[in-house]
C-alpha cells in the first residue's frame, strides 16, 4: 500500500511562484522540477504537427481560421511548457488536445488557489475541498456559495425551521438555506 504525504496548501503555493519567478539563490535554483509533469507532445515537433492537425479539424475549410487557431495553440503550448505543477496535470488532463484551453485552465486555477489561500472560514474550506479537491476553481465556488449560505442561516429568524434545516444537511449550508426556505 501506497502511503501519502499530506503537505499544506501555501507550500504549493510557494513552490508555484517561485518557479514561475525562476528565482535564484546564489547557484541554487529553485524549482518543483520533482512535480513536473509531461504534456502530450512535449517534443515540439511532434506537439507542432498535433496543433495543425488540430487547426484542421476545428476549421476543415477556412485556411485563415486554421491558420489563427494554429498560432493561438503554438503560443499556448509554448506558455504550458513552461509551467510545473500538479495544476498543469489538471488542465492537460481537462483538455489533452486545446493547448488554448489547458492555458485557460491552468490560469484559472492559479487564481483560485491564490483565493484559496486567503480562506479564513476552516469549516467551509473543508466542505469545498472535500467536494473538488483537485479543482481550486471549483473549490472557490463552493467556498463563496457555502459562506454566504452560512451567513444567510446565522440570521435567519424562525428557529424551529432552522434546526429542521441544519439537522438535515448538518454539513451543507447551501442545503440548509434551500430547506429554511423551501419548507416540506
Amino acid at each position: 500500500m501506497q502511503s501519502r504525504i499530506y503537505l499544506p496548501i501555501w507550500f504549493f503555493v510557494a513552490l508555484m511562484f517561485l518557479d514561475a519567478l525562476n528565482v535564484k539563490a546564489g547557484s541554487l535554483i529553485l524549482s518543483t522540477s520533482g512535480f513536473n509533469i509531461s504534456m502530450p507532445g512535449d517534443d515540439d515537433a511532434a506537439a507542432l504537427r498535433q496543433i495543425r492537425i488540430f487547426a484542421q479539424k476545428e476549421y476543415p475549410g477556412d485556411k485563415e481560421m486554421q491558420d489563427f487557431v494554429y498560432k493561438e495553440q503554438v503560443e499556448a503550448y509554448n506558455y504550458m511548457k513552461h509551467t510545473d505543477s500538479a495544476l498543469r496535470h489538471f488542465a492537460v488532463k481537462e483538455y489533452p488536445d486545446d493547448y488554448a484551453m489547458q492555458k485557460h485552465v491552468y490560469n484559472e486555477q492559479i487564481e483560485a488557489l491564490g483565493f484559496m489561500t486567503k480562506t479564513t472560514d476552516l469549516e467551509i474550506y473543508g466542505i469545498a475541498e472535500k467536494q473538488y479537491p483537485d479543482d481550486y476553481a471549483m473549490q472557490e465556488h463552493v467556498y463563496k456559495e457555502q459562506l454566504a449560505a452560512k451567513e444567510y442561516m446565522q440570521g435567519v429568524t424562525n428557529k424551529a425551521a432552522k434546526a429542521k434545516a441544519v439537522k438535515e444537511y448538518p454539513n451543507d449550508y447551501e442545503m440548509q438555506k434551500y430547506k429554511y426556505e423551501n419548507p416540506d
